[in-house]
């Protein structure tokens, strides 16, 4: 969280929380509204670490808080958070070596959140992995047969894709799946895909990988 806690759903502020800080969800408030321009519903939370309870917009909220060393001094204290909110648009925030990077990601296609796609998976890749620090962000439909992959890159103040596949897709009669490895001394990364078909009986009868 980057926001402030609220007195009461659109009240006055009471505490400022910082990114990252741990929060219990006491009470979701229905129905969904708009506020300054973001569509979601109130929360009422409880930190974890200090006995404050008040209410916060859910676009300052997210199960997706992964942190490790991103500016390489040896401490696990950079991190990003992910969310998908009720407008179909996810949006990311970094914290590295103190300075916050923001940005929306308009994921379109079948991962729309408003067409039941999800975050399944978000990790760091440090400049020493992949040339430069990446969010590498997996969304699917909620484990089916299709899911894709983001590799996000991050300047002073914005947040921009640097990569972005179909991570798998299966169905009764076809398969894929892909391997993404960086060089992190040229600064470039090799995509390798594994695909084949299946008989009727669902048993595969040809496999490639190119």
């Amino acid at each position: 969280m980057d926001v402030s806690l609220l007195s009461a759903p659109g009240g006055s502020a009471m505490l400022p929380v910082k990114l990252g800080r741990e929060v219990e969800v006491l009470e979701r408030r229905e129905p969904l509204v708009r506020h300054q321009g973001r569509l979601d519903r109130w929360y009422l939370v409880r930190l974890a670490d200090a006995p404050y309870i008040a209410w916060v917009f859910g676009g300052g909220l997210t199960p997706f808080c992964v942190r490790g060393d991103l500016d390489g001094d040896g401490r696990a204290d950079d991190l990003a958070t992910v969310y998908f909110d009720a407008d179909g648009l996810v949006h990311v925030r970094t914290r590295v070596a103190g300075q916050i990077s923001s940005g929306v990601i308009e994921p379109g296609g079948p991962t729309d959140y408003r067409r039941g796609g999800r975050i399944s998976d978000v990790s760091l890749l440090p400049a020493s992995v992949a040339g430069m620090p990446l969010v590498e962000m997996h969304t699917d439909f909620g484990g089916c047969c299709i899911g894709f992959v983001k590799y996000l890159s991050f300047g002073p103040h914005d947040i921009r894709r640097a990569l972005e596949l179909t991570d798998y897709f299966e169905t009764s009669d076809r398969f894929s799946a892909v391997e993404v490895r960086f060089d992190p001394k040229t600064r470039t990364a090799v995509v390798r895909e594994h695909s084949g078909e299946k008989d009727q009986h669902e048993r595969t009868i040809a496999e490639r990988t190119r």
